[in-house]
């Protein structure tokens, strides 16, 4: 068995903890409970396998004797196993079993007698011990308080012997002193220097007394006894008055008591008084520097929103400045708009000229074209009346005018494109004073949309000569004025038309103009040969009127084309300048719209920003006025606390002094009282020590018992028990044991084999099936 039986010294693995012994003695209770639990659940399973063993094993017994009995077969083993051998060899059943109730009864008795401590969660022992240890608490305060008794009784008694002794001082003089004394003084004093002079005198009067006995005169004798009434007398009434001296003195030592107990009051509230008086000037220093902090915040706030104010100023001058700057950009832009507008109008001025330039061109082509349709009608006549030579001459004479007319037009109207192609705007301007009645841009623009070749103008331009060539042409060009009279002098466009309609093409023109030398020629022939001959003399073969007319027709067809072609270029060219002029005053207006309307923008935008920074600058203004205001009320409170904290250092030097002079004559008091502190504490500390040996000696006896009542389910344990039963147990009782468990394993073979019984498993007393030859 386990020796659980250990010595109750200190163990230093285990610290003394309330908490670990509580905890320990809770798992120690558990674990009874349930050890108490499994032997009363032991107890009647062990009797019910025993019982039923022992049951069956006889029943075997009995049966296998009757087998045996009708086999006819008797040997002395089955004289053995005969039921009357098995009651005997179960006999010793009824004892092992008190026994074993027996054994687990004394353990457990044991165990409850050894561990009292743990009979409940209460803890009795830890409880008595804790009340130990309050009870010392009690103790070591009334040692404390009586210690505390006792100084104040030894001061009393130190003060009672002392009076004692002053009193004793006055009685010891004799009688004869008394006497001697001549000159005795009322003894109405107080104080020790007058007790010394009476001894004094006392001494002089032995010595008068001495010497006046040496000289023995009865006369003297006599006054001398006399004086010495006189002093007795005296002498007692100074006792009277010592007496009542020393009930003034208690009285007044009680008063000194009573008023020493009201001065310790007022120290100690002088001393509360003293500390808030420390904790207030601590707070109005903070308030004080808390104070100067804010003011100097405020200081660098006012420094900080000046320096904004000189900033916003700035930045206001600045802003007024951009302004300025602004109105100047945006009166210059006006200036812009305005001379834009009237470079508008200029170029309206010059767009209108041109107009009715085109218009007078479409004039004079009309009148050229008519011009050629009555040249037309010339030649027909002609052909029809088949006159003479004269009168072709004088269509011939004819013609060259109208071919020069027509060379002088294509000129005047080269020239004009040219012009118009490279005008620059100082043209346009000095064209504006000449032209006048300008019509309005939706009538111009209108005039564009409705003109029919303005995509062919615009293909034109992209062929247009270099702007060499135009510059070359342009200083070449007639004046205004010879353009204008040009102009007005151009035919109407419907006769232009009719006329490049009835003109031949530009070849035969061209060859018309080549033969007009040998023209002229044969007509100065002619002249002549009719001024020689005035008779009529008949044409020659060469100048028919076949002839004539095979000639003419297709140089008129030929010129007329050419003309034709030539106007239509000159009026697609002239569309397509006036078109890209508009074109570029109208991209103009509507950057110069843009622009305006940017700067319209911009302007608004500052307007916004300028009010919102005098809005800014307003609300800096107002709260620097605000934090001025509050920097002065600052100040006036700095000031009202300052007067303050000097009133009351003066109030606090003054405790300070009468506090420092109680607090020396108490701290000689409380030097007493720390040393008797001190020995009441190494008091203390001896019986917390020997609680704590107390303490640590049953913890660690807990926990030897704990290991001990783990011991009853180690193996050690139940081989102990188990040795004990195969000692009591007779050693038949085994190998009946083994014949009952392999009849047992071959009923369950049996069982498993057949096929009508289910297999079924034996259970023990737990729960468990029951181990059968190392198998369950």
């Amino acid at each position: 068995m386990y020796d659980w039986k250990r010595s109750t010294t200190k163990n230093s693995d285990y610290p003394s903890v309330d908490e670990f012994q509580r905890q320990a003695t809770q798992k120690w209770e558990t674990e009874k409970n349930h050890f108490k639990q499994k032997l009363k659940e032991l107890h009647p399973m062990l009797y019910d396998t025993f019982d039923s063993l022992l049951k069956q094993y006889v029943q075997d017994q009995v049966s296998i004797g009757s087998n045996t009995q009708e086999g006819g077969d008797s040997s002395p083993t089955k004289f053995q196993n005969s039921p009357a051998e098995l009651q005997q060899s179960l006999e010793p059943h009824q004892p092992m079993k008190a026994w074993m109730e027996d054994y687990l009864q004394t353990e457990l008795n044991k165990l409850k007698n050894s561990l009292p401590v743990a009979q409940g969660p209460d803890n009795s022992e830890i409880q008595k011990l804790v009340d130990s240890l309050e009870f010392e608490k009690k103790k070591t305060q009334l040692l404390e308080n009586k210690v505390e008794e006792g100084r104040q009784q030894h001061q009393l008694l130190e003060e009672k012997l002392s009076r004692l002794e002053q009193k004793l001082d006055g009685v010891s003089t004799t009688m004869e002193e008394r006497i001697a004394a001549n000159k005795g003084q009322p003894a109405t004093s107080t104080t020790s220097s007058e007790h010394n002079q009476l001894r004094t005198t006392v001494e002089m009067q032995g010595r008068t007394i001495n010497f006046i006995k040496s000289q023995s005169d009865p006369t003297k004798m006599q006054k001398l006894q006399q004086d010495t009434e006189n002093l007795a007398d005296r002498l007692a009434k100074g006792i009277k008055a010592v007496k009542s001296l020393h009930e003034q003195n208690s009285a007044l030592i009680e008063k000194q008591g009573e008023k020493h107990k009201s001065l310790e009051n007022d120290i100690s509230s002088l001393q509360t008084a003293s500390r808030n008086q420390d904790v207030k000037q601590k707070s109005l220093e903070k308030d004080i520097t808390l104070l100067r902090s804010t003011s100097d915040n405020q200081g660098a706030k006012q420094t900080s929103l000046e320096k904004e104010t000189l900033i916003l100023q700035k930045t206001s001058e600045s802003q007024g400045a951009k302004q300025m700057s602004f109105e100047k950009d945006i009166s210059l832009l006006q200036c812009t708009c305005q001379s834009q507008g009237e470079q508008q109008k200029t170029i309206d001025d010059v767009v209108s000229g041109i107009k009715s330039a085109v218009e007078s061109l479409s004039q004079k082509g009309e009148s050229l074209a008519e011009a050629i349709t009555s040249l037309r009608s010339s030649v027909e006549q002609i052909q029809e009346t088949q006159g003479s030579q004269e009168a072709r001459l004088s269509t011939v004479t004819s013609l060259k005018p109208l071919t020069k007319q027509v060379k002088e037009q294509q000129k005047k109207a080269n020239v004009l494109q040219a012009s118009a192609a490279d005008w620059s705007l100082q043209d346009f301007q000095d064209l504006k004073a000449k032209v006048q009645g300008y019509p309005p841009a939706g009538e111009i623009r209108q005039l564009f949309v409705e003109f029919p070749s303005l995509v062919d103008t615009k293909r034109l331009l992209a062929k247009y000569p270099p702007p060499g060539d135009l510059e070359r042409l342009l200083k070449e060009m007639p004046s205004p004025g010879d353009i204008k009279r040009l102009l007005d002098e151009c035919p109407s466009p419907a006769d232009i038309k009719r006329r490049l309609e009835e003109l031949p093409p530009s070849d035969e023109l061209n060859q018309l103009v080549r033969d007009l030398p040998k023209l002229r020629e044969s007509m100065s022939e002619v002249t002549a040969r009719s001024s020689k001959h005035p008779t009529p003399t008949p044409t020659p073969a060469f100048m028919t009127k076949d002839m004539t007319l095979q000639l003419i027709t297709p140089k008129m067809d030929r010129l007329e084309d050419a003309l034709k072609r030539r106007c239509t270029e000159m009026i697609q060219i002239s569309s397509g300048l006036v078109a890209e002029t508009v074109d570029q005053a109208n991209a103009r207006t509507l950057k110069s719209e843009e622009a305006i309307q940017a700067l319209d923008g911009r302007v608004t935008g500052l307007k916004r920003s300028v009010d919102e920074n005098k809005k800014e600058f307003d609300a800096h203004v107002t709260t620097s006025r605000r934090n001025m205001d509050e920097t002065k009320k600052l100040g006036q409170q700095i000031k009202e606390l300052e007067r303050s904290v000097g009133e009351n250092k003066l109030e606090v030097y003054e405790m300070e002094n009468d506090t420092s002079k109680r607090l020396e004559e108490e701290s000689t008091e409380l030097k007493s009282l720390k040393g008797m502190v001190a020995v009441m504490t190494q008091d203390v500390e001896k019986v917390r020590k020997d609680s704590r040996t107390g303490i640590d000696d049953i913890q660690f006896q807990l926990v030897q018992m704990t290991d001990w009542a783990k011991n009853f389910s180690s193996k050690q344990w139940h081989d102990s028990v188990a040795q004990q039963i195969a000692a009591y147990v007779p050693a038949q009782f085994a190998g009946q044991l083994d014949s009952l468990a392999t009849r047992v394993s071959h009923l369950e073979t049996r069982s498993r084999n057949s096929p009508e019984v289910s297999s079924k498993r034996r259970k023990g007393a737990n729960g468990s099936p029951l181990a059968v030859n190392g198998l369950h």
